[in-house]
């Protein structure tokens, strides 16, 4: 070999080990390198029926820092169907944010809601990963495959072929028609005008009605929130929620989205839920839109403990980068 052809084939490899590690410090950004967290997952299978809910819980150990964060950590959790495709999310922030050495359980509740359609019957898979507002990704380490950078597979989630036994529901009429949600974790949605209720009819059993519903911000849509000299409540916005089949009574405050695990004891078999805001969205004198559900879901009662205000996982309609 000559001195030129020496000289050309160390211009091309020093090429190429450039061009290698600018490849691995963009396959680092995507969820390449040491991974950040140990995380664990349970359980590792479930059914999940149109219109009930299950809730998952993420053990974290968090064992590195995130280098790069861009905002507030985020967890994406990806329902895939059998082709790989995306179907659903159940994404949410990182509670408590990101302490090296911390160990936390995030519970995450996966749901079909009621004002959706169903899914197909059939096997899907769960995948879970961590990323930021600019959609970097960090490695975990997790049992499961790996499906993409930064996303691995934690469980298998089967929708069954018939039907849950849930109760039937109806909307009083200051209830608007359903209206598509937007994205894949709020897929429909329904506005409240004032009060209302949600009436359970062939209540056979015990169990759980979750509802995510939303206050609006103190203007929204050309309308301004004015808060009813009438009703109990702070100065801050809030809905009461009761269940006089149950005795359940609870309120929510302030702007943004709220879980309420509504217990359902129905000797009847039949429960009305009111809710009742204690603010009116006015614009020029005139009534408006008050309270948007965002999710209603069932779980008969085999051990879920009601709670009000605090949700599995936080309402936020952005998927994953």
């Amino acid at each position: 070999m000559n001195r030129t052809t020496r000289a050309g084939a160390s211009t091309l490899a020093a090429l190429a080990l450039g061009l290698s590690l600018l490849l691995g410090l963009v396959a680092c950004g995507g969820g390449q390198g040491s991974p950040v967290a140990q995380l664990e997952v349970e359980p590792h299978a479930l059914d999940l029926a149109h219109a009930t809910f299950e809730d998952m819980t993420l053990h974290w150990r968090m064992t590195a820092p995130l280098e790069g964060l861009v905002g507030t950590p985020r967890v994406f959790v990806h329902l895939l169907d059998d082709q790989g495709r995306l179907t659903r999310t159940f994404d949410h922030p990182m509670p408590g944010g990101w302490t090296v050495g911390d160990e936390r359980a995030d519970q995450v509740r996966l749901v079909q809601s009621a004002l959706a359609p169903p899914l197909p019957p059939g096997s899907y898979r769960l995948s879970v990963g961590l990323y930021d507002a600019d959609g970097h990704r960090w490695p975990l380490a997790v049992e499961g495959d790996r499906v993409d950078n930064g996303e691995y597979t934690v469980a298998d989630v089967t929708v069954p072929p018939t039907p849950a036994q849930v109760p039937i529901v109806s909307f009083s009429p200051t209830w608007s028609p359903t209206l598509a949600g937007g994205d894949r974790q709020i897929l429909a949605v329904r506005w409240l005008t004032g009060d209302g209720t949600i009436l359970l009819d062939e209540v056979t059993d015990p169990g759980v009605l979750w509802l995510k519903i939303r206050i609006p911000e103190q203007t929204a849509d050309g309308s301004h929130r004015v808060l009813l000299p009438d009703r109990p409540g702070s100065e801050m916005p809030s809905v009461h929620v009761e269940a006089p089949c149950s005795g359940f009574e609870a309120s929510v405050s302030g702007e943004g989205s709220h879980d309420v695990d509504v217990p359902v004891t129905a000797a009847d078999g039949s429960c009305a839920i009111r809710l009742r805001p204690n603010y009116a969205m006015v614009t020029d004198g005139v009534e408006q839109q008050t309270v948007l559900l965002e999710t209603l879901a069932w779980q008969a009662s085999d051990g879920v403990e009601a709670t009000s205000g605090a949700g599995a996982a936080a309402a936020s309609g952005a998927s994953a980068k």
